[in-house]
């Protein structure tokens, strides 16, 4: 569903926009992938508990980003 949603915004999103939300979706497979590993039992060097809410944080950031630059572009906020 997810990847769905993203080929569908891939053809109609501004392309700053895009840009952030590209930036959502590599820092949320991130995290994704360190929870796997974590939870398979073959962690990579750096994996951790905290370094997967280390991650979590910073898409949350991203996040934040994306929805400040959408409602920037539609003009319901001041563009900073």
């Amino acid at each position: 569903m997810h990847r769905d949603c993203y080929a569908e915004a891939q053809l109609i999103v501004p392309d700053p926009v895009l840009d952030l939300a590209g930036r959502v979706n590599k820092s949320l497979n991130a995290t994704y992938g360190m929870i796997k590993r974590l939870d398979n039992g073959t962690p990579r060097p750096g994996d951790s508990l905290d370094a997967v809410q280390a991650s979590a944080d910073a898409s949350w950031d991203l996040l934040r980003q994306v929805r400040h630059r959408m409602r920037s572009d539609l003009g319901v906020v001041d563009a900073e």
